[in-house]
């Protein structure tokens, strides 16, 4: 009976071993992404004094480290100022990158901005974890543009009636 009992216990055992080694490695098989590039590049510039914006094409390239592609992914970016969201969906295959592109992105306004970059399941249902959600900041710049069109009001309409009498008083004398 004695070894009945050791035989039960053993493969007990043996089966929580194998029931551990089987859930470490399911835990494994899974998406670990990452942000590992945030690329500004600065493009046009509109407005003047506080109005100015720049407007900014930014990349972020999400890494999954994990041995499966990723579910499907949302990645989106917003301005601390102004409150703008903006998202981008994709899935990223595993060892592998993907690029989540944000074209005429607008900063408005002069001064240093905040721009949180998020990433996350896009089905809800999916729970979040440090290996499928995260997010980073990105810090833009804006500096004033200063208007160009001061000066002394009348001034070019001046020049121009002085050159029109100039010709004027010209043919004249001829």
């Amino acid at each position: 009976m004695k070894s009945s009992l050791f035989h039960r216990i053993v493969i007990g055992m043996i089966f929580i071993c194998i029931l551990a080694a089987f859930s470490i490695s399911a835990a494994s098989e899974q998406a670990q992404l990452s942000i590992t590039q945030k690329d500004p590049k600065e493009g046009k510039t509109i407005g003047t004094g506080l109005q100015t914006a720049i407007y900014y094409d930014i990349t972020v390239t999400l890494y999954n480290a994990g041995n499966v592609t990723s579910p499907q992914i949302t990645v989106g970016i917003q301005d601390e100022a102004d409150g703008m969201w903006t998202n981008r969906t994709g899935t990223v295959a595993a060892k592998d990158s993907k690029e989540f592109l944000f074209n005429d992105w607008p900063i408005m306004g002069p001064g240093d901005h905040t721009v949180v970059i998020t990433y996350r399941p896009t089905n809800e249902s999916i729970a979040r974890t440090s290996f499928n959600s995260g997010s980073d900041t990105l810090v833009l710049s804006v500096t004033a543009v200063e208007d160009e069109t001061e000066g002394t009001p009348g001034f070019e309409l001046a020049v121009l009636l002085s050159a029109l009498f100039f010709i004027l008083v010209l043919k004249k004398r001829e």
